[in-house]
C-alpha cells in the first residue's frame, strides 16, 4: 500500500517530522511576537522554522509555511492599540513579508537541491552514469555488513572489456566511450533491482549480487555474458569479455578483499581466452 504524501520519507526521516516541528516553532514565535507588542518586529525569527522545513522537508511544505508564518506575523500585530492611517498598509506589510519569506525559502531550496545534485554527481561516473569505484565500494560495504549479519551468500562479478584498446586505436576515443556506455547500459538492464553495478576502472566493471549463491551466480552471469557478446556482435566491435565471478557463502572481512579475489579470477579468465567467465566459491 502506498503511503500518503505526508508520510514520504526524506533523508531517512518521515516528511511530517520537519513539518510538525516547523509549525510548532511558528506557533512559539507567534506567541512571543504577540506578547512583545507591535512596536517590536520579530518577522526575521520566522525564518528559523521556514529554513528548517525548507532544508529537511518537501518544497511545497516550505512555501505553505511561508504563508502560515506571514498570517501569524500579521495577526500577532493586530490589536486595538495598533492602528494604521490607511487600511492598505497592513495588506502591503503582509505582501512584503510573504515575498521576503518566499524568496528566502526558494533560495534555500535551490541551494539544497544544488548540493544534493553535487553529492549525487560525485558518486556517479560521468561517462557511463553508473556508480563510480568509490560509491560502488561504499554501497558494497553496506551490503557486505548485511550479508554478515544475515549469514546469507553474495556474489561479486569483475568484468573486463577485452581488446578495448583496439577500438580506441582504430575507431577513436568517441567509439571507445560508446562501448563503455553500452556495456554499462547492458549491465544495468541485465541485473536485478537489488544488485549493484559500478565502473571500477577504465574498462572494468563490477556487479555485486546480494542473496546470490553459486547456482544463481552461474545463471545470472551466463546471461550477462550472452547479452554483452550479442551487443558487441550487433555493433561490430572487435571486443570480448573476461569475467571473474567470486561466490561468497560467508561474507569476507572487507570489500577490498572481495574485489581482490574477483579481480584475480578475472585475470585468470582472461588468460583462458576471450569471452570466458571463471566461477569460484570462496569461504570468505
Amino acid at each position: 500500500m502506498k503511503r500518503g504524501i505526508l508520510s514520504k520519507r526524506l533523508g531517512g526521516r518521515p516528511a511530517w517530522v520537519p513539518i510538525a516541528l516547523g509549525l510548532g516553532l511558528v506557533g512559539l514565535v507567534g506567541m512571543i511576537d504577540r506578547f512583545s507588542g507591535f512596536e517590536i518586529s520579530l518577522s526575521v525569527f520566522y525564518l528559523a522554522p521556514i529554513g528548517l522545513v525548507t532544508w529537511y522537508g518537501p518544497r511545497w511544505a516550505a512555501f505553505l509555511l511561508c504563508g502560515v508564518s506571514t498570517s501569524v506575523s500579521i495577526l500577532a500585530d493586530v490589536g486595538p492599540a495598533h492602528t494604521h492611517s490607511h487600511w492598505l498598509i497592513p495588506v502591503e506589510n503582509a505582501v512584503v513579508v510573504l515575498v521576503f519569506f518566499l524568496v528566502t525559502a526558494w533560495l534555500l531550496s535551490a541551494l539544497r537541491f544544488r548540493l544534493k545534485h553535487e553529492v549525487t554527481m560525485a558518486r556517479i561516473d560521468s561517462l557511463t552514469q553508473i556508480l563510480n569505484a568509490r560509491a560502488f565500494n561504499e554501497v558494497s560495504d553496506g551490503l557486505l555488513r548485511m550479508a554478515d549479519r544475515t549469514q546469507r551468500p553474495l556474489t561479486l562479478g569483475y568484468i573486463d572489456v577485452d581488446n578495448f584498446k583496439t577500438v580506441n586505436d582504430t575507431e577513436g576515443h568517441s567509439a571507445g566511450d560508446l562501448v563503455l556506455q553500452k556495456v554499462a547500459e547492458r549491465l544495468t538492464r541485465s541485473i536485478r533491482s537489488s544488485d549493484v553495478v559500478g565502473r571500477l576502472g577504465g574498462d572494468e566493471f563490477g556487479v555485486l549480487m546480494p542473496e546470490t549463491g553459486a547456482d544463481g551466480a552461474h545463471v545470472a552471469f551466463a546471461k550477462i555474458m550472452q547479452d554483452l557478446k550479442q551487443d558487441a556482435a550487433e555493433h561490430g566491435w572487435p571486443i570480448g569479455f573476461s569475467i571473474g565471478v567470486a561466490v561468497f557463502p560467508k561474507a569476507p572481512a572487507t570489500v577490498d578483499e572481495m574485489v581482490r579475489i574477483a579481480d584475480g579470477l578475472m585475470y585468470r579468465a582472461k588468460q583462458a581466452g576471450k569471452d570466458y567467465a571463471l566461477y569460484e566459491e570462496e569461504d570468505g
